[in-house]
């Protein structure tokens, strides 16, 4: 799809379709993700900070909740991607032929991080 972009050509060229829609988002994305992730760190240290009055529970909460995250998409790689644990989620044939997954396995799949904050006292 760059190569298509980077050709010389007397006028503007645009490339439409789906892989120029799925390249472009992804760059987009990859973009904008550490500025995103900052912006999580960020409050997140600070809304703990003020909260606590502590340095080391919002940095252990920001270290948890990345150990947590990792070993979320670790798993899901392993699952899925891989196709480790095949068992679990074909019912029949392969992966990636429609209607062989369950659905619970098309749906989004989210890991709730709860960081426990005690009071002081």
């Amino acid at each position: 799809m760059t190569d298509i972009r980077d050709q010389p050509a007397p006028r503007d060229v645009l490339v439409g379709g789906s892989a120029a829609t799925l390249l472009d988002a992804t760059d987009t994305i990859a973009d904008r993700l550490p500025w995103a992730l900052a912006v999580i760190a960020l409050s997140t240290f600070l809304l703990l900070f003020l909260f606590t009055g502590s340095v080391l529970i919002p940095l252990k909460a920001i270290v948890t909740n990345l150990l947590s995250l990792s070993a979320t998409f670790g798993a899901l790689v392993y699952v899925f991607q891989e196709g480790h644990l095949r068992w679990l989620v074909v019912v029949s044939g392969d992966v990636g032929q429609p209607g062989d997954r369950w659905p619970a396995s098309d749906g989004g799949v989210g890991a709730v991080v709860i960081v426990e904050v005690e009071p002081p006292g």
